[in-house]
C-alpha cells in the first residue's frame, strides 16, 4: 500500500472543524471525548469516520486512518455494509478485524501499532493511566500484573475528568491508586505537551476501544516518547507514525463469514426497536446505572474480547 499524504489531504485535516459532521448537533463528539477526541495532524491522515456526511466525501481522500472505537465503525458499517463508489483505503486496527463486514475487504488496510525500544531501560518505574470518557470497566488483572512486574514509584492520570464524567473519574482513579498503594498526578492536556519522562509507560483499558481507537493522548505521549503499553516492539521496515512509534500493515486475504452475523443481527434488532435506541443501549452497556438490555451487554463483552459469540 502506498501512503503518500497530497497537500490537499493536509489542508483538508487542517480545517475539519469546518466540515465535520456531528451526527447528534446537541450533543458534541469532542466535549464528550474530551481530550481523546482532540483533532492531530499526522500523515496517516487520522479522522473519525462519523465526521464523513457520505461515503463519496471519504473519496477526498486516498486513504484515511480510522480514529473510530467499536461503536462508531459498527454504526458506519451499519450505514454502509457495501462500499459503493469508495476508492479510499481505510486503515483500520487489526483488533477491530472481527467486526468488518466482508463485502468491505478491498478498502481496508489492517495494522498493528509498534514502539521503537531501541536504547530504552526496561525497567518501569512511571504507570500513566489514560482515564477514558465513562464508567468503563478497569482492567484490574493487567494492571496488578504490571505492578508486579515493576516498581513503579509515579502514578499519573491523563484523559477525561469533564463534568459529564468526574464523580466515575473519582472512583475510578481511588481503585487504582489502592493497587499501587501510590496517590496519583493529574496531567492536564497543556502539561501533556511536554509529559516526556524516562521509564514510563501508558495504559488504556480494553474497555476504551469501544468508543475510540486512536486517542490523541496516547498519540501525544507516543510522540514524546512513552510507550503505550499495548503497542509491540517495532521492526526495521514499518511506517513510521510518530518520532517513535509505527505501524505493521497486516495484509488479509479474507475476513470470516461470523464477521457479517453482527449486522444479521442490528438488522434483526433493527425491527423490534429503532437503531438510535440500539446504539444508545451498545454506549450505556458499560456504565452500571443504566438500564441496559441483556443482550446489549453481550453484544460489547463479545466485540470488546474480539469475539463475535453474541449471538449464539
Amino acid at each position: 500500500m502506498n501512503i503518500s499524504q497530497t497537500p490537499d489531504e493536509l489542508y483538508l485535516l487542517n480545517t475539519i472543524s469546518r466540515w465535520r459532521n456531528l451526527l447528534n448537533k446537541d450533543y458534541s463528539y469532542e466535549e464528550a471525548h474530551s481530550l481523546h477526541a482532540r483533532d492531530y495532524i499526522s500523515f496517516l491522515n487520522p479522522i473519525f469516520l462519523s465526521a464523513f456526511k457520505n461515503l463519496s466525501s471519504i473519496n477526498n481522500f486516498n486513504f484515511v486512518q480510522s480514529r473510530d472505537g467499536v461503536i462508531d465503525l459498527v454504526k458506519f458499517f451499519t450505514k454502509n455494509p457495501i462500499p459503493h463508489g469508495l476508492l479510499t483505503k481505510i486503515l483500520i486496527n487489526h483488533r477491530y478485524r472481527h467486526i468488518v463486514p466482508t463485502a468491505w475487504i478491498n478498502n481496508i488496510q489492517f495494522y498493528e501499532e509498534t514502539f521503537n525500544t531501541e536504547g530504552r531501560s526496561s525497567k518501569i518505574k512511571n504507570f500513566i493511566y489514560s482515564s477514558p470518557f465513562i464508567s468503563t470497566d478497569i482492567d484490574i488483572s493487567e494492571i496488578e500484573k504490571i505492578r508486579a512486574e515493576s516498581n513503579i514509584e509515579s502514578l499519573y492520570i491523563c484523559g477525561d475528568c469533564s463534568s459529564l464524567n468526574l464523580r466515575f473519574f473519582h472512583e475510578r482513579i481511588s481503585k487504582i491508586e489502592s493497587i499501587f498503594n501510590i496517590k496519583s498526578s493529574y496531567i492536564d492536556a497543556e502539561q501533556l505537551q511536554s509529559f516526556t519522562l524516562p521509564n514510563s509507560i501508558l495504559f488504556e483499558d480494553k474497555s476504551s476501544s469501544l468508543f475510540y481507537s486512536k486517542s490523541y493522548a496516547t498519540w501525544r505521549l507516543a510522540t514524546n516518547g512513552i510507550r503505550p503499553y499495548n503497542y509491540s516492539d517495532s521492526e526495521s521496515g514499518q511506517i513510521q507514525e510518530t518520532p517513535n512509534s509505527f505501524i505493521k500493515l497486516i495484509t488479509l486475504d479474507s475476513l470470516p463469514k461470523s464477521n457479517d452475523k453482527l449486522y444479521e443481527w442490528i438488522r434483526a434488532s433493527a425491527q423490534k426497536l429503532s437503531l438510535d435506541d440500539l446504539f444508545a443501549d451498545l454506549e450505556n452497556s458499560n456504565n452500571f446505572y443504566m438500564p441496559v438490555k441483556p443482550q446489549i451487554i453481550s453484544l460489547a463483552q463479545s466485540i470488546v474480547e474480539n469475539e463475535n459469540l453474541f449471538y449464539l
